[in-house]
């Protein structure tokens, strides 16, 4: 099943709130792990950034997301073989946001 994040970010606000969503009253975070299998499954097997059902290109869109991209976020991920603290699921997701005038102009 594929889904826009735009879809998926108005669906948790219809039902929560922006001021939940997006914390709106203060800090916030984001918990982030890929997903060794699909949305709807009701199974929750996480996998490392990029390798699952979400994919690189869906955590590009999320780290880019115009009112996600301002929280910080925790990761929950197996790890690359003894990589700890997991620098390798940090990397990839710095190296996915946009930064500079295009980060700021939404594109």
């Amino acid at each position: 099943m594929t889904v826009k994040l735009s879809d998926y970010v108005a669906s948790f606000v219809s039902r929560l709130g922006a001021k939940h969503v997006f914390m709106l009253s203060g800090g916030g975070a984001m918990h982030l792990n890929d997903s060794k299998t699909a949305l709807g499954s009701r199974v929750d097997r996480h996998e490392n950034i990029g390798r699952g059902w979400i994919g690189r290109e869906g955590f590009r869109a999320l780290v880019n997301h115009a009112r996600l991209r301002r929280l910080g976020a925790f990761i929950e991920t197996p790890h690359f073989g003894g990589d700890v603290p997991d620098r390798r699921n940090l990397d990839l997701l710095k190296s996915l946001r946009v930064t500079g005038a295009k980060a700021r102009s939404g594109r």
